[in-house]
């Protein structure tokens, strides 16, 4: 569990990051280019002055759309890694005992794999290291609810 840890803190560090970055081109700086000022006191030619100042125009509402969008995506990727952080500070994970339902492909190069456990009648949808199971097991599986990453413990 601690390797989700690990994992779980850098990636959030990645999201204040980059949220971040979004937040201070937008409201601090509130621009991606130059002014036309700052272009005129670089003593730019009068033809690379007008290239610029039309690559400007050109991409800024892009640029700002794409920020937008990106910084909305991490935090909808972070919302659920923030949720379970009173999980990982208490150390009070979910416990789930069931049979896996589903095939577990074992081609070794996956980094975790989605197994369904049925429990109690109730299928529920993880992310496991589950390289030495296979479909039929009964395991115990701690992991986080909402992220839904966890480790087989039994």
């Amino acid at each position: 569990m601690k390797g989700i840890i690990i994992q779980y803190t850098i990636f959030l560090m990645i999201v204040f990051g980059i949220v971040s970055t979004a937040i201070y081109v937008m409201f601090v700086k509130r621009r991606f280019f130059h002014t036309e000022e700052e272009y005129c006191l670089m003593n730019m030619p009068k033809e690379k002055l007008e290239i610029c100042l039309k690559l400007r125009r050109i991409l800024e509402i892009p640029m700002r759309v794409l920020t937008i969008i990106t910084a909305l995506f991490v935090l909808w990727v972070a919302i659920p890694v923030l949720k379970d952080i009173k999980y990982i500070m208490s150390g009070k994970y979910q416990l789930i005992t069931g049979e896996i339902t589903n095939e577990i492909e074992k081609n070794g190069t996956a980094w975790r794999d989605t197994v369904i456990l049925l429990s109690n009648g109730k299928k529920v949808e993880l992310s496991v290291d589950s390289l030495s199971y296979q479909k039929g097991d009964i395991v115990t599986i701690m992991y986080l609810p909402n992220t839904k990453a966890g480790v087989i413990v039994q």
